[in-house]
């Protein structure tokens, strides 16, 4: 798996990023409906155009990932969200489905 995203457009992106951020804690709290939204993002590179957040799954089979999608799609865009209310820079989302050999 780790050989298969090294070779991916998002790996370069991210050796390429001036500032790279692992397992990067997100969080606002929204006192009007009295909530606290918080998550972890695996990766985040601010470019010139903002942040691109990187979500990694390994779902093996192709139905569980058909169930999931949805969802977790909704998770990345949400941590862009708080990303980009945290800083003030724009954040764009990206959810990256890593399969080990064989399996693409």
């Amino acid at each position: 798996i780790l050989e298969r995203l090294e070779r991916s457009e998002h790996w370069r992106a991210l050796v390429a990023g001036s500032i790279v951020r692992f397992e990067l804690p997100v969080m606002l709290a929204d006192s009007q409906r009295g909530q606290l939204m918080e998550g972890v993002v695996d990766a985040a590179i601010l470019g010139p155009a903002g942040w691109q957040v990187l979500d990694w799954k390994t779902d093996m089979s192709d139905a569980d990932w058909e169930e999931r999608q949805h969802r977790y799609t909704a998770q990345v865009e949400l941590y862009a969200t708080l990303l980009e209310a945290s800083t003030g820079s724009p954040a764009n989302s990206s959810l990256v489905r890593v399969l080990p050999p064989g399996e693409m």
